[in-house]
């Protein structure tokens, strides 16, 4: 995220997919500041946990940023597949 602020940038991501993913992805709800002018990562590290009796599925997943009142999500939704055991 950049900001084209001249103070700093707070909020909030947070992130969406339908019933069924939750319990796999993560972190779901990050806060955030970013200096103004400046970019800054908001999530380098979002965890996958996929149960090992998992069945083969697809998701979607979007992420949405608050702010100030504001909201913003991303453009396109982000694909997710698991592959389901093998027997």
């Amino acid at each position: 995220m950049t900001s084209g602020l001249a103070s700093e940038l707070r909020g909030e991501a947070q992130l969406v997919s339908p019933f069924g993913s939750w319990e796999m992805l993560g972190p779901w709800t990050q806060g955030f500041s970013v200096a103004p002018g400046a970019s800054a990562v908001l999530c380098d590290s979002p965890y996958t946990h996929v149960p090992v009796t998992a069945r083969h599925a697809q998701w979607w997943a979007l992420v949405k940023v608050m702010y100030y009142g504001r909201v913003q999500a991303t453009p396109e939704a982000i694909p997710g597949v698991v592959i389901g055991p093998v027997n």
